[in-house]
């Protein structure tokens, strides 16, 4: 289903914990359809718990606790900040 959707013809997607469940090749699998949405051009917005995930997928992160920001940037930035 999440392959799907990255095929639709819009520019913008919300994806919430794309890969929750998934086996680990399943995983990478959709990280690469992601990716390559992403330099195709496109916007993906998702939730993850997962520092890993953000890390293979995002260029901007934001922290959020209680529905406020506590901090936004690069994963790197993040990680130098909440390590």
């Amino acid at each position: 289903m999440e392959i799907l959707l990255l095929r639709l013809p819009t520019n913008l997607f919300f994806k919430d914990e794309p890969t929750a469940g998934m086996d680990p090749m399943s995983r990478r699998f959709l990280w690469k359809r992601v990716a390559e949405a992403v330099r195709g051009g496109r916007c993906v917005v998702l939730t993850s718990h997962s520092m890993e995930e953000c890390e293979a997928l995002c260029t901007r992160l934001a922290i959020m606790v209680n529905g406020r920001y506590k901090c936004i940037g690069s994963p790197q930035h993040l990680k130098n900040r909440w390590d």
